[in-house]
Parts: structure tokens; sequence; C-alpha cells
């Protein structure tokens, strides 16, 4: 089963991606930056991570996307934020790909992606 973690603070964002991946994928959801440093570190082969760009305060996983791409990780990077310029600052980062605004659009960008 494929493994993809969800860096997003809103809680009704995160229960849509339980719905859509409940038996599709083995979700990982950090609410906060060290929730999503934990689990990065942790958790072994992610096949996919969605990066909001806002949780604490603006544009902090920024921060965060270089350095999962300086620690190795080659896997999908999904720009999940629902302002365009943060999205563009997320791909900037290193995230491979946006949901160009639209939250809504994610699910079956994933599915495309992972092949879901």
């Amino acid at each position: 089963m494929k493994k993809i973690l969800f860096v997003e603070d809103d809680r009704n964002w995160q229960m849509m991606y339980r719905e859509i991946f409940a038996h599709k994928a083995r979700m990982f959801h950090a609410f906060t930056l060290r929730q999503a440093e934990i689990f990065f570190a942790a958790v072994q082969n992610i096949d996919a991570i969605v990066m909001d760009g806002t949780l604490e305060k603006r544009h902090d996983a920024l921060g965060l996307v270089v350095s999962m791409r300086k620690a190795g990780y080659r896997g999908p990077l999904i720009a999940a934020s629902a302002e365009e310029d943060t999205c563009e600052l997320l791909i900037a980062a290193g995230c491979d790909k946006s949901i160009d605004g639209s939250k809504s659009r994610l699910g079956g960008m994933l599915c495309e992606t992972l092949n879901l």
C-alpha cells in the first residue's frame, strides 16, 4: 500500500483526504511542521508528500520542502495551498506539482501521480 504524508493544518481538508484515500493508501497526517519532520524522519519509503504552504505562519513550510529535498527525498512533493502565490513559492522551494489554487483537485492529481 502506498504511503502518503499530508502536511496540512486544516482539519476539514485532512478529513477530506482521509475519505478519498482511506482504502487506497496508508496516510500520515501532520498538522504542524514539527509533526511533519517527525513523520518524515520515521516513516520509510514515503511515496508522496502533500504540502500546505502555511501552517503556523505564512509560508513557513518552504524551509521544510527544501530540507526534505536536501535529505534526498525524490518522490512526488505536491504544493497544496489554496493561495496560488504560495504554490509558486513551494514549487520554487522543491515541490514538483501544484494544485493551482484549488485543493479540491488534489484527489485526482494524487491518484494519477501514484496510479491509485
